[in-house]
């Protein structure tokens, strides 16, 4: 009589248990699934991160970098994860365009060392000063005859005038 009346409950005790293994299965495949996309959407803004940092890199590079410093291909930052790259969509604008960026540009002229060409300043109010020998000292110290002009030297100094920028030109004459 006992395993009579232990049956019928043991029976609906394991049709409970049952539902609700079905339902921790249930669950554990509903959690795996979002585990799954989650997992996916972490590698894909992890790689929207990547492209973002070479973006930004490139960025920077143009920015402030030397010219020898400057990156050929930003893609060279990522090669570990070209093949995950490759798998997702790549917009027009995000690859790097050698022959837009050389014909664009314009030549620049090559800055000489030394100083800068304060003679072509010509926005500049101009003073020019010249230094000539008096006529005592014009004389050849040997036969005593005047002495005679051979050239120039020209040169270009600015001074600052209160509230204003001024271009002076000094002429020093050459006596031989």
């Amino acid at each position: 009589m006992d395993d009579a009346r232990l049956a019928p409950a043991s029976l609906a005790e394991i049709s409970r248990l049952q539902a609700q293994l079905a339902e921790r299965d249930r669950l554990i495949a509903q959690q795996t699934q979002t585990i799954a996309e989650l997992t996916q959407q972490r590698d894909e803004f992890y790689l929207e991160k990547l492209r973002l940092e070479v973006r930004l890199a490139k960025a920077l590079k143009q920015a402030y970098g030397p010219r020898a410093d400057r990156l050929a291909d930003p893609g060279q930052l990522v090669l570990d994860f070209g093949q995950q790259l490759e798998a997702l969509p790549i917009l027009p604008d995000e690859l790097p365009s050698t022959d837009a960026a050389t014909a664009a540009r314009p030549s620049r002229k090559l800055r000489t060392r030394g100083r800068r060409d304060i003679g072509a300043l010509d926005h500049l109010p101009l003073i020019e000063k010249t230094y000539e020998l008096n006529a005592e000292l014009c004389r050849c110290p040997n036969c005593q005859q005047p002495r005679t002009k051979i050239g120039a030297e020209v040169t270009y100094t600015i001074e600052h005038v209160p509230a204003s920028f001024v271009r002076i030109k000094h002429v020093q004459y050459k006596y031989a």
